[in-house]
């Protein structure tokens, strides 16, 4: 049986929730799941004491500094047209003129927990740096 790597399953979920409105919603939960918990994941607590880089970029916070090694690693992986896609969707969910539709899909389990909704764009934020420190 094949199973998708959380890398792998990011990368689909995150073009899933764009492309299949019935499905954004439990796309979006599903990111915020893997968003939450990457740097619990495999030995990704060592890569991450072994990356100052990581570290020092979100306060020495491992919950977040696992949300900046995803997005490095999957940026790691893509190739032209995916990669170009995931990086659209950033993009525009990270824009100061975006409606954070994927913040308020990833929060609607949360939706009145004080600091949620700045919770779930700094996550996105994250991956967003984790994924520009690939090169």
């Amino acid at each position: 049986m094949r199973i998708a790597s959380p890398v792998g399953l990011v990368i689909m979920k995150l073009i899933s929730w764009t492309e299949s409105p019935d499905r954004a919603q439990k796309d979006a939960e599903d990111l915020n799941l893997i968003f939450s918990e990457y740097y619990s994941l495999f030995n990704n607590i060592d890569r991450i004491y072994e990356s100052s880089e990581i570290l020092g970029l979100v306060e020495f916070d491992l919950q977040r500094s696992g949300t900046v090694l995803l997005g490095k690693d999957v940026a790691a992986i893509l190739k032209n047209d995916t990669e170009e896609t995931i990086q659209s969707i950033i993009e525009k969910e990270t824009s100061e003129t975006c409606n954070n539709k994927l913040a308020l899909d990833m929060m609607r389990a949360n939706r009145f927990k004080e600091g949620e909704f700045e919770r779930k764009l700094q996550m996105i934020n994250d991956f967003k740096t984790g994924m520009n420190l690939h090169g």
